[in-house]
This record gives structure tokens, sequence and C-alpha cells, in this order.
């Protein structure tokens, strides 16, 4: 099982990105993986989307978005990104 990171869904899915070039050199070795993401990284996807002016269709977006097995943070999870964030002296996204 593969976790993907909001940076590579956005580099997959806009054709002007950063990453673009680096994400859809990935996408073929991650073909046959099953894929998981957060409730954090589709959150993080929806809204770095929604600020760009790049052109997506949003029900194919969130229907990829969907297939995905997604785990959902608890309470601890969140206490534990905070240790690392301070930790890291905020040099890591919180996300």
């Amino acid at each position: 099982m593969m976790f993907l990171d909001s940076t590579y869904l956005i580099g997959v899915i806009l054709k002007k990105d950063t990453y673009t070039k680096q994400s859809l050199e990935l996408k073929p070795l991650l073909k046959n993986e099953k894929k998981l993401i957060n409730n954090t990284v589709f959150n993080e996807v929806l809204n770095s989307l929604s600020s760009t002016n790049s052109e997506y269709d949003v029900d194919t977006l969130t229907d990829l978005l969907l297939s995905y097995q997604i785990d959902f943070l608890t309470k601890d999870d969140y206490a534990d990104a905070i240790s690392l964030f301070k930790y890291y002296n905020h040099a890591i996204n919180f996300s």
C-alpha cells in the first residue's frame, strides 16, 4: 500500500504544476499498488486546487480522491503531528 501526499496528487492533476513531471513519472510505478490518503490530504488537495486558476473537473477529481482508501485521522494522530512539527522547528509542512 502506498500513501499519496497532496504534492503528488496535485502534480498529477494540474498540467503546469511544479511537480507534474515527477508525479507523472511515478504514476506508472503505482498502477498496481493499493493507494491510501488521509482526510487531511483530501482537504488539502481540494483547497489547493480551488485557490488556483487552473482548470480541472471537480467531479473527476472527487471520483479520483474517493477511489483511494481514506484514513481518518484521530485526535492522537494530530497530537503526534504537532509534536513532529515542533520537533522540526516548523520546517516541515504540518499536513
